[in-house]
């Protein structure tokens, strides 16, 4: 993910989207993987706010213009797209916020020495100190039975390989042939109807 930080002004990386606006090639990958960086960056989204709603508009924004400033999309981006990338980035420093606590959280400890030790060298310390561990949201969160995760590969890169995939390649796809019935078989058959 560093040499999409490190890339010069002049480059930029195309993202295709699909019909829905999502992106469906290796690219869209890379973008994902960057919201996540950026999500993670005190310096771009502090975790020092309870809510997204929270955080001001213009580290929003200035996230939004960081992405349009490394990645181009086809076909143009528009508002549903920026707000589509708003909600993703969202996700991401939810996310992010979620790990932080996760690796933080002792039972045996108060909740002054789990703020006293920052859990990862990205945080900043004032802002882990303002981040606060709910008891209810763990629990919660234990009563879910199942995980979801497909891996690196987003549900709209999947779909967009299916789509492309010929037919006759489809692993999903089960071939049969259908075999005349014996004639024994159909004279039981209608014998058993006319009973």
């Amino acid at each position: 993910m560093l040499e999409v930080w490190y890339m010069d002004a002049d480059e930029i990386i195309i993202v295709n989207l699909d019909n829905e606006g999502r992106p469906t090639s290796q690219e869209g990958t890379s973008l994902t993987r960057f919201i996540g960086s950026m999500a993670r960056r005190k310096e771009y989204a502090s975790i020092g706010y309870i809510s997204w709603k929270d955080m001001p508009g213009d580290d929003k924004s200035a996230m939004l213009k960081l992405i349009e400033s490394k990645f181009e999309f086809v076909p143009p981006i528009n508002d549903t797209i920026r707000e589509m990338l708003k909600t993703e980035i969202n996700d991401k420093w939810r996310q992010w916020k979620t790990d932080l606590k996760s690796k933080a959280y002792d039972p045996s400890k108060t909740e002054e020495e789990i703020a006293s030790v920052k859990p990862d060298s990205m945080v900043d310390l004032g802002q882990w100190r303002k981040l606060k561990i709910s008891k209810i949201n763990r629990q919660n969160r234990a009563k879910f039975e199942d995980d979801h995760c497909m891996g690196t590969k987003s549900l709209p890169e999947f779909i967009d390989e299916k789509k492309k995939m010929p037919m006759e390649d489809h692993p999903n796809v089960k071939r049969f042939t259908l075999k005349p019935a014996p004639v024994k078989m159909v004279q039981l058959s209608m014998k058993k109807l006319q009973d």
